[in-house]
């Protein structure tokens, strides 16, 4: 065996016998990639010098973990990264290698994600005005690294739009709907841009605070461009993968929060960016999309391979004639998936996973047009009651079965609505609500009035909280984009018919369920299977497939057998499968109508006899039953009958208000889903 430090090209001096210990684990089921244990070089002239004398109290450099270095026996030639791991002078110098897999991600681990990006700022974007202008442009959603679309944060205690778009006359004005040109007749100086795009004044803390046009509009950087950049910056290309070559994901963003990302006329990529390490981003892709990113170190590229197409191909190799003696099987309870993101903002009520909230509403269905959990209720009409936001975590929640997480570091939005400026001006629906709002290139200066602020000229300076990475699509309408979780074959949202679990994730938790029992087996590999035999791709031992958990094998020293772990994939009867979505909330087969059988308006006097307070307004509670059943539909008939009574302030034709009371009798007829 010879190791070459690829720098210098010199080889270095092994002790006799000197043999490498490696694993090369499976990313789909391990944290780590492939390396060598720890080994010891003899504490030599040349050695100490290849290491940056690692042995010297005196040497101020930290020691190095990023030497290449290549490992060659005959055929075999691999190139790698060394690390060195401690030394004793006149003994050893104590050193690991990462090969593959391992060299690539281990060199991302504690790389901050912004210093792929450093000083650069966004091209042809030199002054405010240009930024603004550059920013509107991203509306068309073409652009193939930025998009935007409006977003809510909280600064201060006070939700804030970012990108707010309306529609204003040429001074900046909202538009007033009723204004028209009396000559034409027609609405005047309708426009659409940037809320922002014009000086305002807004009220911090009691206290009144000029700005200057361009605070509040971030543009985002696309997920596919900033996974390119990270790449580029370690020397790798990213091959074309499902996530450009598919719609939405061509076009998936990383939102960020930064509130004065161009009012220095200027647009820093770094601030645009998740805050996290690099390895960091590549987790948030492998473990909510169930891939993972294959290097090849000859080549310097990089491929993204997902679980659910290697379960579905051919097997890449036979070990058949590798294996010594007999394999000792393990077998592992049945396990359930449990997926969630290390934070998700809320609105409403919170639940362990969608199992939990079916239990608790049975009629609860997925509105896949932004991908809430809501059920529909009764009173002399039907209401829709949003149980929760869409982004909780997948979980079963089935008994007797253990629990497999899956956490992905990253944090979900929920929707709001903008409060800052009206929504009678603003776009209709609601907008992503994306947490906590930043500053990083400005302390906004007060102008403040003394009987209106009650204080003298300060400066103010936001918070700077972080930006965890969370990714959205974009929804492109006539003027502007909506952010959105949701597509029509595709949701970034765990649960749903085109959720993650669904889309991504359900092959895994078959064989949690039902296989990936482990499997010990004693290989002596060749050096071409040392070399290439991939730790993600299925296998055959024996004639029956399995995965990889852990392949080891040894280099130098004397070869021998070297026991390797394997997973089952034979699905064990009876099977077990979670409920799919599109039968567990989805609204199908029979529902109910309804209908209104008398109504009549009462005097106060009737009102107050009934048991209510005059002048208040009630609201008939609603009920929500179980479905109707078929034999329910076909005999058809009225049910739930009851008596509903509500009040509300109506007004005259002189707009004068007077109270109206009602009581009606509502029942429910069985209808069929449309």
């Amino acid at each position: 065996m010879k190791i070459t430090n690829l720098t210098t090209g010199q080889a270095y001096q092994l002790a006799p016998g000197t043999q490498l210990e490696i694993e090369r684990p499976n990313l789909f089921f391990n944290d780590y990639g492939e390396q060598s244990y720890p080994v010891d070089l003899p504490d030599t002239d040349l050695n100490r010098a290849l290491c940056g004398y690692p042995d010297l109290p005196a040497n101020r450099r930290k020691p190095q973990t990023d030497i290449p270095a290549a490992i060659s026996e005959g055929d075999y030639y691999m190139p790698c990264r060394q690390a060195v791991l401690g030394a004793k002078r006149k003994e050893k110098i104590t050193t690991s290698f990462y090969m593959n897999e391992g060299s690539f991600l281990s060199r991302m681990q504690d790389v901050p994600l912004v210093d792929v990006f450093g000083d650069e700022t966004v091209p042809g974007v030199s002054t405010v005005e240009e930024g603004i202008a550059w920013c509107w442009s991203l509306m068309a959603d073409e652009d193939p690294h930025y998009g935007i679309f409006p977003a809510i944060v909280q600064l201060d205690g006070v939700r804030r739009a970012l990108n707010a778009a309306v529609m204003m006359d040429e001074d900046g004005n909202l538009f007033e709907w009723g204004r028209r040109n009396p000559s034409t007749g027609l609405p005047e100086g309708i426009a659409y841009g940037f809320w922002n795009a014009f000086p305002r004044r807004e009220t911090v803390d009691s206290r009144v605070v000029q700005l200057s046009p361009g605070y509040y509009i971030t543009p985002f950087i696309r997920a596919n461009y900033l996974l390119q950049r990270v790449f580029a910056y370690f020397g790798y290309t990213l091959q074309n993968s499902f996530f450009n070559e598919t719609k939405p994901f061509d076009k998936m963003l990383f939102v960020n929060n930064t509130a004065d990302a161009l009012v220095n006329g200027t647009i820093l990529v770094a601030h645009l960016v998740p805050d996290c390490y690099c390895n960091t981003l590549i987790d948030v892709f492998r473990r909510k999309f169930c891939c993972e990113f294959v290097p090849d170190e000859t080549e310097h590229t990089v491929r993204i391979e997902f679980f659910k197409d290697i379960l579905a191909a051919t097997p890449s190799d036979d070990l058949t004639s590798c294996l010594v003696g007999y394999p000792e099987f393990n077998f592992q309870a049945p396990r359930q998936l449990k997926l969630s993101s290390d934070t998700s903002l809320s609105e409403g009520e919170s639940f362990e996973g969608a199992g939990e909230l079916k239990r608790k509403y049975p009629t609860a269905y997925i509105n896949y047009l932004n991908g809430q959990f809501e059920r529909i209720g009764y009173t002399s009409s039907d209401v829709v009651e949003v149980l929760s936001d869409g982004n909780i975590p997948y979980y079963a929640g089935e008994p007797d079965m253990e629990d497999y997480e899956v956490n992905v570091p990253d944090s979900q939005y929920c929707y709001g609505r903008d409060p800052s400026i009206g929504e009678d001006h603003t776009m209709a629906g609601s907008f992503p609500y994306i947490g906590d709002g930043r500053m990083l290139n400005s302390v906004l200066e007060g102008d403040f009035d003394p009987e209106e602020s009650g204080g003298d000229l300060e400066a103010f300076e936001s918070s700077e909280h972080k930006q965890d990475p969370m990714l959205s699509f974009t929804n492109p309408r006539s003027y502007y984009n909506t952010g959105t979780h949701t597509w029509a074959t595709y949701s970034l949202l765990y649960n749903g018919a085109a959720g993650i679990y669904e889309k991504f994730w359900r092959d895994f938790d078959n064989l949690l369920r039902n296989a990936l029992h482990q499997v010990t087996a004693s290989l002596l590999l060749d050096n071409d299977r040392k070399r290439n035999l991939s730790s993600h791709k299925k296998t055959v031992l024996d004639g029956s497939e399995y995965l990889v958990n852990i392949i080891r094998y040894t280099l130098g020293g004397s070869q021998s057998p070297v026991d390797s772990d394997l997973f089952t994939i034979l699905m064990q009867e009876p099977v077990s499968m979670a409920l799919p979505h599109s039968e567990q909330f989805t609204r199908h087969g029979y529902t109910w109508k309804a209908h209104v059988d008398a109504s009549a308006s009462l005097t106060e006097e009737e009102w107050t006899a009934a048991g209510y307070t005059a002048q208040q307004e009630v609201t008939a509670q609603a009920i929500y039953p179980s479905p109707p059943t078929k034999a329910q539909y076909e005999a058809g008939g009225s049910y739930h009958i009851r008596t509903v009574y509500y009040s509300k302030v109506r007004y005259d034709d002189r707009g004068n208000p007077y109270w109206s009371y009602m009581k009606v009798t509502v029942s429910l007829i069985p209808d069929v889903v449309e």
